[in-house]
């Protein structure tokens, strides 16, 4: 309701300030612009499982290590996030993708049909996700300052750089669908009262790398998805019932009933508002992604009258029209 309440008060706004000029008004809206994914997939409810790669737990000894137990423990959830970054794209419940642990190497077993095949029957799931591969660098100080007036803290800065590996398979037609590695660096920026020792900094991130490889799980998750990106456009309008009409109807994204309104004002033989309706037109026509009626409609415009903006719209529906084609 106060949604619908403050659109009306814009358009009584913007129609006292039509009702005090004689040339055109610029109006302003935003809209999503889909941008594909990256890795695109086509992806179902119910069938989906993520899976952590354990290669080992032991050092060279065979004796388990505090820094396997990490790397182990970050695998897991960096997949525990992969699973639910997937659920919140496909708006599923939480716990929809099952999480799994799988002990295979990657230069061998997940070379093998047989082996892939044997996950999905284990996971019940015929897309699989694996996360196959993790590697987080050695912490970097980057900066290290001691205390510099009495009960002023201690300030470092440290980095980590992290690569991930994540590939995707069809457990029925046993085949990869993608794969992906990310690579990102995390910053910290670490107070304190006194100096801390190198080794004490290690300790205390690597206890916030938990929560963070989490966090690195569902940033995977968006290679394979859509995502939407705003954008600005505007449309013109005049002192006119008829225009303002138009741009109630494009507030509400009713372009076919705006255009049959802009398509009469073409006509009324004024050079100024035959561009701005013109120009109105391409902007509905991009709306409906009919990018390449848009640019005739926006060339037609640049010749009844030279208003502000042409060549930059023009270059962003040439650039969709491309994509299209």
């Amino acid at each position: 309701m106060k949604k619908g309440i403050l659109k009306n008060l814009a358009l009584l706004l913007i129609s006292a300030a039509l009702l005090s000029s004689c040339g055109p008004v610029v109006h302003f809206f935003n809209v999503d612009e889909r941008v594909p994914a990256k890795i695109p997939l086509e992806l179902e409810e119910g069938n989906i499982a993520v899976f952590s790669t354990i290669t080992s737990l032991t050092d060279s000894a065979g004796q388990r290590t505090d820094r396997f137990e990490l790397d182990s423990l970050l695998m897991v959830k960096v997949a525990a996030g992969l699973a639910a970054g997937i659920e919140e794209n496909l708006v599923l419940d939480s716990g929809s993708v099952g999480v799994f642990n799988h002990y295979g190497d990657k230069n061998r077993d997940l070379l093998n049909p047989r082996y892939i095949e044997s996950l999905s029957l284990n996971s019940e799931a015929q897309i699989m996700f694996v996360i196959e591969d993790l590697k987080v660098e050695p912490l970097r100080l980057l900066k290290l300052k001691g205390a510099l007036l009495n009960t002023n803290p201690a300030l470092s800065y440290v980095y980590m750089p992290v690569s991930i590996d994540v590939s995707v398979y069809d457990g029925v037609n046993l085949a990869i669908l993608g794969s992906h590695n990310l690579k990102d660096t995390i910053y910290w920026e670490i107070f304190s009262k006194q100096d801390l020792r190198e080794e004490a900094i290690q300790a205390r991130l690597y206890e916030s790398m938990v929560n963070i490889s989490v966090s690195l799980g569902s940033q995977i998750s968006r290679i394979f998805f859509p995502s939407w990106n705003p954008q600005e456009r505007y449309l013109y309008t005049f002192a006119n019932a008829q225009w303002i009409t138009a741009l109630k109807y494009s507030d509400e994204f009713k372009w076919r009933e705006a255009m049959h309104i802009w398509l009469d004002e073409v006509e009324t033989g004024n050079r100024m508002k035959s561009a701005a309706a013109s120009f109105n037109i391409a902007v509905s026509l991009e709306m409906m992604e009919k990018y390449d009626l848009a640019l005739e409609w926006l060339n037609y415009a640049e010749k009844c009258f030279p208003l502000e903006g042409m060549d930059g719209y023009k270059s962003i529906l040439t650039r969709k029209l491309e994509k299209q084609n």
